[in-house]
């Protein structure tokens, strides 16, 4: 795949501190597709990569600085990366202000799953092999609704030719089945449902009032049309993309055509209705994600006296809030491959609570859950071979 000689250059035995030549080694500036020929040590400061690129065959070094040093990745992985060259090291560089690296990007991660993975990692990965019905709140279930009803207005405004009216919107959804089943699954009451939704009514109006440009109505004046987006077309609603530069995948809310706006044609809209995530940074989002498929695609075999031996999920350490994980759906599994890890601390509160989760489950009835687990992971694990 790559040419030999020009990967000498990375020998152990070679000097570290040969010179640059830009017009024969891999320009990491922009964003690149590698394969990882080898990681170590640099310094206490950095780690050291050795990368190919997947088309060029050239190839160079990159220095991971914290927090790109703490990111697993080995030699054959996959990566997506970017960085700045820097003239004291004699080399390309990924610090916590500049450059980002996406490992293995081809596993493609849904944004939505990285958002919750910020609160809790382990919940995330697990969440990704194991359904269980959640519990939502309040929020959620008005949050959902009301992206609902927003696509929907925009979809009659453009598609059916007509102005919505959203207020009666809302009132079919009050009544709605749907609805009721929703509330009786998250112990709500309707009417505290209904009282959160008056409040969305004026606001989805008022966007549609000011950001929607019908193919019959006209913009009265030019300081109007400067001073607001004006959305003409409706590309798609629910759309769904793929970024395997960035290794994520996720549904917009809404796609756009914003009046005369010819250089970017089609602009991604988002509702939000929830509180916004202490995750603001793509650093910060592309690190959650790479813990994510880190602990997605390993395991670890353990043996003890009374467990043959089997291949357990690698998880991330549990949160220590108690109260938390006592109201978490996956508490029964999480506490389950918990108690049977090699590494767990005596003083987490997850082992505590773990005696009463599996107090109505004998010792043989745990070996026998553990054991599925094993071979639905080694199941798992063989088809995604077979898909490589």
């Amino acid at each position: 795949m790559y040419d030999q000689k020009c990967c000498s250059i990375f020998d152990e035995s070679d000097s570290e501190d040969f010179d640059f030549n830009q017009d024969l080694k891999l320009d990491l500036s922009s964003w690149k597709r590698c394969e990882v020929l080898s990681k170590r040590s640099f310094s206490s400061r950095f780690i050291k990569l050795d990368v190919v690129d997947c088309c060029t065959d050239l190839s160079n070094h990159v220095l991971l600085e914290f927090p790109w040093n703490e990111v697993h990745v080995k030699s054959g992985d996959i990566i997506s990366i970017f960085g700045k060259y820097d003239e004291e090291q004699k080399s390309f560089i990924l610090t916590k202000d500049f450059g980002l690296m996406i490992v293995n990007p081809d596993n493609l991660v849904s944004s939505t799953k990285v958002a919750q993975a910020s609160f809790c990692l382990r919940k995330a990965v697990l969440s990704e092999k194991f359904y269980m019905q959640s519990m939502g709140n309040i929020n959620m279930v008005v949050g959902t609704k009301v992206h609902d009803i927003f696509q929907k207005a925009l979809y009659r405004s453009f598609f059916d030719g007509c102005k919505p009216n959203v207020a009666s919107m809302f009132d079919d959804i009050v009544h709605s089945k749907d609805l009721a089943f929703m509330c009786y699954q998250n112990s709500l009451k309707i009417e505290e449902v209904k009282i959160l939704f008056k409040e969305f009514v004026p606001k989805i109006n008022n966007f549609l009032k000011t950001h929607l440009k019908l193919p019959l109505q006209e913009i009265k004046t030019k300081n109007q049309e400067l001073n607001s987006l004006w959305i003409d077309k409706i590309n798609d609603i629910e759309e769904t993309l793929w970024c395997p530069r960035l290794g994520l995948k996720g549904k917009v809310d809404v796609t756009v055509h914003l009046h005369d706006r010819p250089k970017k044609n089609f602009t991604p809209f988002e509702l939000k209705t929830g509180k916004a995530s202490e995750y603001n940074e793509l650093r910060d989002l592309i690190l959650l994600r790479n813990q994510l498929v880190f602990y997605l695609s390993n395991y670890e075999t353990k043996s003890t006296t009374n467990f043959e031996k089997i291949s357990v999920m690698k998880l991330p350490d549990p949160i220590t809030r108690e109260s938390v994980c006592r109201s978490c759906e996956y508490n029964n599994v999480c506490s389950a491959i918990y108690s049977n890890s090699s590494t767990k601390d005596h003083n987490q509160p997850l082992l505590r609570l773990s005696k009463e989760l599996l107090s109505h489950i004998s010792e043989e009835e745990l070996k026998y859950i553990m054991k599925w687990i094993e071979i639905l992971m080694k199941e798992e694990a063989a088809i995604n071979e077979g898909k490589d």
